[in-house]
């Protein structure tokens, strides 16, 4: 499963650490791309939770929500609820039609689909 993670503060970094450790590959969005060239070239974030440090080569950090979706089978929302709305109204509409809500709610499991359908666009993983 091809995880992605929206947001950089303590949640997010501690979630993409987690996927990470258990050796996921993380698609990570975050909106600086300053601190993406700092978790790059120094493997942590400097923001949030400094001392914890990433093996880099899981993952693939962009500025882009769009790519982060369109790369996951996945995603982990971790911004404050305030700033949710703002952060994915980049998006097309189409990119999370009938995925929201948390894997194996009622809804999902009331329209059971074959894997490959399941996963043509992400989950929004709760």
């Amino acid at each position: 499963m091809r995880f992605g993670v929206i947001g950089s503060g303590s949640w997010a970094t501690a979630l993409a650490k987690v996927l990470t450790d258990n050796k996921n590959t993380v698609n990570w969005w975050v909106r600086n791309e300053d601190v993406i060239r700092h978790i790059r070239a120094r493997h942590h974030n400097p923001q949030y939770l400094p001392s914890v440090y990433f093996d880099t080569n899981l993952l693939a950090l962009s500025d882009s929500v769009g790519e982060v979706v369109a790369a996951s089978d996945c995603l982990v929302v971790a911004v404050p609820s305030a700033y949710t709305a703002a952060t994915l109204e980049t998006l097309d509409r189409k990119a999370l039609e009938g995925q929201a809500g948390p894997v194996g709610h009622k809804r999902d499991t009331a329209r059971a689909k074959p894997a490959a359908q399941r996963l043509s666009r992400p989950r929004i993983c709760l």
